[in-house]
């Protein structure tokens, strides 16, 4: 299902392009509004056969503008899924742009609107007319012109073992494309699988993978992010160094030396790898800086899985509402022991090193169910990958190879990697490709 039923509109030929057609591309699920729009641009009650091409004039208000081809692809049966009306006049931008205007400002009162970038592509994925596979090659080609990153926007990897996994998927993702040459088009002979090089270089990267510790795949997950704040001067960059058990935020006894995020990544107790942020101090705001520096804070307390709020006394920075927050007072070294103090604070001391364990134990218990479920991902994943491996190595060594399941268990072989390695599901890679295509798509 797609997120949105609106009716869209654009034009499918780029505008810088010089061509002597250009066309327009409607795309709906009415099937009544489709009717409305095809009469009101025909200025007559026209019939439209099924993806069949149909020479009239346009018209605009009733006044004739030009003549040109119009199709009528059913739903089901077209590139959406849905329906789609494509008219095809004349290349001129100012008539194409007319034509849009008029017809989004005569039918807007039935939802429709301009499209976004790569709207029309994005409902083919959610409507299942294109996979997942078919939209990472079609960005690779157009990546590859314009000399961007490919392997930046779809697989994050660890810096531990980079190369190594880098390889590996390249390499999977090049077989995967020469085999579907192969079944589709005929490109190449292929007399005897067992020699086909392709093959034996799956069949050795695939040995390679099998021969890994699964131990190793946890490095690959994101790290779980946890924010430091609180007021200038309480102590907030002396607490994340004994954290990340390094001096790397600047630490004095003047306000305001933290005017950056500095973040580190840490192991909490040698299992949970968390991403640590040492945040500016949160100050009344007197100026522009002083407000610039409250947004960037605010901004980083709602990317954050935890939040550490450090304060001197019992008056705290004000957070948005949220419910992971751990409270500590700092520096209770300077507090007089007859203060009563309240319960479910944590209560630490840099300088005599006080509360900095039973902190430790707090973010650990407050990120146990993050904890658990990213073992679990990491391991059952791990696991699925290794059990697929040895499914194609044993094809692999068969006198008769079925190549079309060899294709498939590899595409699976692929994009369980990709999960291991990335955060992110199909759909988000996906939403982040939409945005670099052009409104056309």
């Amino acid at each position: 299902m797609i997120v949105s039923n609106d009716p869209i509109i654009s034009s499918s030929t780029c505008y810088k392009c010089s061509s002597g057609i250009s066309g327009i591309r409607i795309s709906l699920c009415d099937y009544l509004l489709s009717k409305k729009i095809v009469n009101y641009i025909t200025n007559k009650n026209t019939i439209l056969f099924p993806k069949v091409a149909r020479f009239t004039w346009f018209y605009l208000d009733g006044k004739k503008i030009d003549n040109g081809i119009i199709i009528l692809f059913p739903k089901g049966r077209s590139f959406t899924g849905e329906i789609i009306i494509e008219m095809y006049v004349h290349s001129n931008n100012i008539l194409v742009c007319n034509i849009i205007n008029k017809i989004i400002s005569k039918f807007s009162k039935y939802g429709l609107r301009l499209s976004r970038r790569g709207e029309f592509l994005k409902r083919a994925y959610y409507n299942g007319k294109i996979c997942f596979n078919e939209i990472i090659r079609l960005y690779y080609l157009l990546s590859k012109n314009k000399g961007t990153n490919f392997s930046s926007l779809v697989i994050r990897y660890n810096s531990l073992i980079r190369s190594k996994f880098r390889y590996i998927s390249n390499s999977i993702f090049n077989i995967i494309l020469y085999i579907e040459n192969y079944i589709n088009f005929r490109l190449f002979d292929m007399d005897n699988y067992h020699t086909y090089k392709p093959l034996v270089l799956l069949k050795s990267l695939l040995v390679r993978f099998k021969n890994m510790k699964i131990n190793n795949f946890h490095i690959f997950r994101k790290c779980l992010k946890v924010c430091i704040v609180g007021h200038e001067n309480v102590g907030k960059s002396s607490i994340f160094n004994y954290l990340s058990k390094k001096s790397i935020s600047m630490v004095s006894k003047y306000k305001g030396t933290t005017r950056n995020n500095v973040s580190k990544v840490v192991f909490i107790k040698n299992s949970l790898p968390i991403n640590l942020i040492d945040t500016a101090g949160f100050k009344y705001c007197r100026n522009s800086l002083d407000i610039k520096i409250n947004s960037n804070v605010i901004r980083t307390i709602t990317k954050s899985d935890l939040v550490i709020n450090v304060s001197d006394t019992n008056s705290f920075t004000k957070l948005p509402l949220r419910t992971n927050v751990i409270y500590v007072i700092n520096k209770v070294d300077l507090i007089c022991k007859k203060v009563t103090r309240p319960e479910g604070f944590v209560f630490t001391s840099c300088n005599l090193n006080i509360g900095i364990s039973e902190l430790y134990l707090i973010i650990k218990k407050k990120l146990y169910f993050y904890n658990s479920l990213w073992k679990y991902l990491d391991k059952n994943n791990a696991l699925f990958l290794l059990k697929i491996s040895r499914i194609i190595i044993m094809l692999l060594k068969k006198s008769n190879i079925n190549i079309d399941l060899i294709l498939s268990l590899t595409k699976r072989f692929f994009f369980g990697i990709k999960k291991l390695l990335n955060s992110s599901n199909d759909r988000s890679i996906c939403e982040e490709i939409f945005r670099s295509f052009c409104v056309g798509k």
